[in-house]
């Protein structure tokens, strides 16, 4: 029976690892689309002074736009630079995903195959992973907050809490749910956490 699930766990593994180098080769596949074009005039700007003062004109959280432009900094400003931030993203939100979901299997051989599948085979974060776009790097934080909620590590969840509000507006209401979702169960100090971070 272990050789099985050892045997499973190893297809799911091999299976996954095609789809993330699949996706890494499919960064370049496409030209961009308007929304990266957005990403690119906003964060490859050519200081950070010019970066802040594009950045007051939008209306988009700053976090992913700031964090782009210092990428842009250290690996060059490319359209393959644009989606390797995103595909980095994505490679560490699918292992937080699969080191959650074995976390709260209980020991069940059967959870690691799976997880491994969905975290990274599932259309969404491999869309994720191929666009110049925030959403990979949202996915990483919000994967990060409810691992460290789990945990009832009230600092590293509003710490991550509060990233996933200044990547993206959903990162917010998502935050913000949580906060709503442990007041009514009386979980305060997660509540509070989380209502910090947002």
């Amino acid at each position: 029976m272990r050789r099985t699930a050892q045997l499973w766990t190893l297809m799911a593994a091999l299976v996954a690892a095609a789809f993330a180098l699949r996706t890494l080769v499919l960064i370049d596949a496409t030209a961009l689309w308007s929304d990266e074009l957005y990403s690119v005039g906003k964060s490859f700007q050519p200081s950070p002074l010019e970066l802040l003062g594009m950045l007051r004109q939008d209306t988009h959280p700053p976090l992913y736009y700031g964090l782009l432009w210092f990428w842009g900094q250290l690996v060059g400003q490319s359209p393959v630079s644009l989606r390797l931030l995103s595909w980095l993203a994505y490679l560490g939100g699918g292992a937080v995903m699969v080191a959650q979901a074995v976390a709260l299997s209980d020991g069940r051989q059967r959870v690691l195959p799976l997880a491994l599948l969905l975290a990274f085979c599932s259309p969404y974060p491999v869309r994720f992973a191929i666009e110049g776009k925030s959403y990979a790097l949202l996915v990483l934080l919000v994967a990060l907050a409810w691992w460290w909620r789990r945990a009832e590590r009230t600092v590293p969840y509003g710490v991550m809490a509060g990233l996933a509000g200044l990547t993206h507006f959903y990162g917010l209401f998502l935050m913000l749910a949580a906060v709503a979702w442990d007041g009514a169960r009386r979980r305060w100090r997660l509540a509070g956490a989380a209502f910090l971070g947002a």
